[in-house]
């Protein structure tokens, strides 16, 4: 699978996810250690270096590596 659709797919899971909670980009990203930036590109589908380099390496296991529990 492409990497791009990965990451695609994976900052549609995070706003599914985010939404179901109940939790706002900002509550999220204080939970999560990031900013509310970083929240909102992952959820754009806006790939950071590093998240291309994970999903070329392992394309197989790059939403497995972004799964999370609340």
């Amino acid at each position: 699978m492409d990497y791009v659709l990965l990451i695609s797919r994976l900052g549609t899971q995070l706003r599914e996810k985010r939404i179901a909670r109940g939790l706002t980009q900002v509550q999220l990203a204080k939970l999560a250690g990031l900013t509310r930036y970083k929240i909102i590109a992952v959820e754009k589908g806006a790939p950071a270096v590093s998240m291309i380099a994970y999903a070329r390496t392992w394309q197989l296991w790059i939403v497995s590596l972004w799964s999370f529990q609340l």
